[in-house]
């Protein structure tokens, strides 16, 4: 399988943002997290990826500029939806507060932006 294929879905397919250079950033955040914190994440990222949505906010919630954050347990990781029914992954952080911070939000910001060229 892909190596920037998290989940594929009946719905969507959720994938790592790949940057210009050929780095996932995200996955670094990834490969940092305890594969409990992990199980958890995919349970909702599975979730997204068969029903294409998520309604409840404590996982899954718009945050600004088309970027969403999944949210399982101390983690937050940060995507943006595509026209072609994919969800791009771009940076995973541990949740520090109750709100994203400005920071991992531009990060996100500038990595959909460098990965889709706008």
């Amino acid at each position: 399988m892909d190596d920037k294929i998290v989940y594929r879905g009946r719905s969507r397919t959720i994938e790592w943002a790949i940057m210009p250079d050929g780095k996932m950033p995200g996955l670094r955040g990834w490969n940092a997290l305890r594969d409990e914190d992990k199980a958890k994440v995919l349970t909702t990222i599975r979730r997204l990826g068969d029903s294409g949505e998520c309604r409840n906010e404590d996982r899954f919630k718009h945050e600004r500029n088309k970027i969403y954050a999944i949210k399982a347990w101390k983690v937050r990781i940060y995507c943006f939806m595509t026209q072609d029914r994919r969800i791009v992954l771009t940076n995973v952080e541990p949740k520090k507060q109750r709100r994203a911070s400005e920071a991992d939000l531009d990060r996100a910001e500038r990595i959909r932006t460098q990965c889709t060229n706008g």
